[in-house]
């Protein structure tokens, strides 16, 4: 099938091995593999979000060639090497841990719930009231 001159949007279907069925805006039903340098992982979560994909027509039939981005992410200052996420609320979820690392400090969380930090000095800068809750708390 060819699509036409230019680029279209499309919404993927359904996924078969390494193409995948897509819906373009027009109704018309079209199958599309990845064009070179196009993640499957990208194209992946565009189906799952229903995200709209951008296709060209290529030698071999309709390609995916990326994703339509319709709303912000958070970026990297390339100057400052500053990477910056604002937001009202930040969750990060994991299945086995999450680990944060500058230099020599670290602190990780892992599924059985233990909570880790590590590094050579740590300053708790409290202004008001410091509550520890615990069974038991060991000092050396």
């Amino acid at each position: 099938m060819s699509l036409g001159p230019g680029c279209h949007a499309a919404t993927i279907e359904l996924k078969n091995g390494a193409s995948y069925r897509v819906k373009l805006l027009d109704g018309r039903q079209a199958k599309a593999t990845l064009a070179r340098g196009v993640s499957a992982k990208l194209v992946d979560e565009c189906l799952r979000t229903r995200r709209t994909v951008m296709l060209a027509d290529g030698d071999r039939g309709p390609l995916v060639i990326g994703a339509l981005q319709t709303a912000p992410v958070p970026e990297m200052h390339g100057e400052s090497g500053v990477f910056e996420v604002n937001a009202q609320e930040i969750r990060l979820r994991a299945d086995a841990a999450i680990t944060l690392q500058a230099g020599a400090s670290r602190m990780a969380l892992d599924k059985s719930g233990v909570a880790r930090i590590e590094g050579e000095r740590m300053v708790i800068d409290v202004g008001a009231l410091l509550r520890i809750l615990a069974a038991k708390v060991e000092l050396p």
